[in-house]
């Protein structure tokens, strides 16, 4: 038999709730950051709240066509249509399921960043982002919250990569004549 997938979710939900007053309280003094728990494809990912404008379920992609692997459609949110691009195709990921979850980046930017699932809300001090090396030359912060290490996602950064690879992909190309 197997277990309802909604009850073990707000089991796990329950849980790290009455787990998050175990832990001590960020000092009143200490700055803290609020982060976004994701998951793009396989890999887990934090994002800074502040770099996100709003959170949407999924619900309804239109897809259109195109020549961006990333592009998955169109979508309603707060009124506006916004092109909607996974997040899993633009980082380089295997896609898993269908992307659940939508984010809006923070500030004016016209597109929605898709992604598979949602995690849950950290609030945790700024002395637990590190920096990580990922090889040789690249250094990606990671947070750390509780026993669970993650990259934290630049959201602006993924928007730049995609308005370049956008732009590359409508520049025609030159046919010899």
């Amino acid at each position: 038999m197997t277990a309802d997938p909604l009850a073990e979710k707000l089991e796990e939900l329950r849980r790290a709730f009455d787990e998050s007053f175990t832990r001590p309280a960020a000092g009143d003094d200490e700055e803290v950051e609020h982060l976004l728990a994701v998951r793009v494809g396989s890999q887990a990912y934090a994002v800074r709240l502040a770099e996100v404008r709003g959170l949407h379920p999924a619900k309804r992609i239109i897809a259109a066509p195109t020549r961006e692997p990333a592009f998955l459609g169109l979508a309603g949110l707060r009124g506006t249509v916004v092109p909607v691009f996974g997040l899993a195709a633009l980082l380089g990921h295997e896609a898993g399921r269908a992307p659940a979850w939508i984010i809006l980046p923070a500030g004016r930017e016209d597109v929605a960043l898709a992604f598979e699932g949602y995690e849950g809300h950290w609030t945790v001090p700024r002395s637990q982002l590190l920096a990580a090396r990922c090889d040789a030359t690249d250094e990606v912060p990671v947070v750390r919250f509780a026993a669970d290490s993650r990259p934290l996602l630049d959201v602006a950064a993924a928007v730049a990569t995609l308005r370049r690879r956008v732009a590359t992909a409508a520049i025609p190309e030159e046919r010899e004549t």
